[in-house]
């Protein structure tokens, strides 16, 4: 039986950024009909390492933020209300073929950065937002003071997964 390929998106939380990319990424595998192929996943650097788990793991226990990024998720339907918030392992990122950070503190900046945590494995990891030449990443909703501003986000992440679907697919190899 031939291997699914694993694609991680991280994030700081792993309740807005990552599970978006994650939920839409495989939906566009199902519509191409190759989901089967693919093990995709998402995970948070806040409780792995040396960081406290988050104070909710669920996005619906942050009420204001998720009165924000409910309408626009769903006019994706993208469906993130079964997310719980999973920690980065070892044993993920060993697994993973592929590792995208949402953004550059994720990758490398914060204390318990994926650089920091799994130095071993840097030539699979990535800024998401390089798929679109872009190295800097998409800023964490959570801490956007704007309804627009956090709508914009999930507008920008499933736009580059639609774009860099066959980017993403190539990059596990």
């Amino acid at each position: 039986m031939k291997r699914k390929k694993y694609i991680l998106f991280v994030c700081w939380g792993g309740i807005i950024r990552s599970v978006t990319a994650e939920k839409y990424l495989k939906k566009l595998l199902e519509k191409r009909g190759i989901l089967k192929d693919f093990s995709v996943h998402s995970a948070s650097i806040q409780g792995s390492g040396n960081t406290p788990p988050t104070e909710h793991p669920r996005i619906q226990d942050y009420k204001d933020a998720w009165a924000d990024l409910k309408k626009p998720t769903e006019a994706y339907k993208i469906d993130i209300n079964d997310n719980v918030s999973t920690p980065i392992t070892l044993k993920m990122i060993k697994e993973a073929d592929v590792v995208f950070a949402m953004d550059r503190k994720v990758l490398e900046e914060y204390n318990d950065s994926l650089y920091n945590q799994f130095p071993r494995f840097k030539k699979k990891m990535h800024v998401f937002t390089e798929l679109d030449g872009n190295d800097e990443g998409i800023q964490d909703p959570y801490f956007m003071d704007s309804k627009h501003a956090r709508a914009n986000a999930i507008d920008e992440i499933v736009r580059i997964v639609s774009e860099n679907a066959d980017k993403i697919i190539e990059w596990t190899t």
